[in-house]
């Protein structure tokens, strides 16, 4: 099963475009779950289509921890972490997902889309992660202040253990920049978490999720040979 955890507000039609991307270019849609976070005060009309689950909480939190609360009841073990305005395009995403995760029997790898839609992208926007991931470091999105940024931070852990894979198949940005766009933005550069992630403290705290991963992959070999 892929869990896609995906964050929306006042966006239906956006949020419907995602899901009936998923669904239609999937090879096994009926092993997609989508579970979504809406905010407590969103009164948007929304329609549910396959394997869905909704959580409802405050609007306090940042878009990342919104997709952590998603996680938390998601059946997994492939998590996917997503904003509600991308969209799938090929054919069979699906199947590169799990083959990608496949060849690694301890399943520590960040798996991301292909990014030839955006110009100069540097690291994977949305990605997919293994619930063996999110259990050595107790997240699947950085839960941190101000949220800016932790797609960044999943990618530094990735390259740091050489560990980042990239898959044909794409998923792109809608680019809306409406109300949702703006509010979001404001939010999350409130709390200037782009300047928090250099700090001393943050940084230490990549170098120790890196070396719980590391750990873990170095547990799994020396456990599957029966060391």
């Amino acid at each position: 099963m892929i869990s896609i955890c995906v964050a929306t507000r006042k966006r239906p039609e956006c949020y419907k475009k995602l899901v009936d991307s998923a669904l239609c270019l999937a090879d096994r849609p009926e092993n997609i779950e989508v579970v979504s976070y809406h905010d407590d005060d969103d009164d948007s009309v929304y329609e549910y289509i396959g394997n869905h689950k909704e959580v409802i909480g405050s609007r306090g939190i940042d878009i990342f921890n919104m997709a952590n609360e998603c996680q938390k009841v998601s059946v997994g073990p492939i998590y996917m972490y997503t904003a509600d305005d991308f969209f799938f395009v090929d054919k069979g995403w699906d199947t590169e997902v799990i083959e990608a995760f496949d060849k690694y029997e301890d399943k520590i790898v960040l798996v991301c889309p292909d990014g030839r839609f955006w110009k100069n992208w540097r690291i994977g926007v949305v990605g997919f992660l293994h619930k063996n991931w999110v259990d050595t470091v107790g997240y699947l999105l950085p839960p941190y202040d101000g949220g800016q940024a932790a797609d960044k931070w999943v990618n530094e852990l990735a390259v740091s253990i050489n560990r980042l894979v990239r898959i044909k198949a794409s998923v792109i940005h809608s680019n809306e920049k409406d109300e949702t766009f703006h509010a979001k933005n404001s939010r999350c550069f409130r709390g200037k978490w782009t300047r928090k992630y250099s700090t001393p403290e943050l940084i230490e705290q990549r170098r120790i999720d890196a070396e719980k991963l590391n750990n873990y992959i170095l547990y799994f070999s020396i456990r599957t040979a029966g060391v």
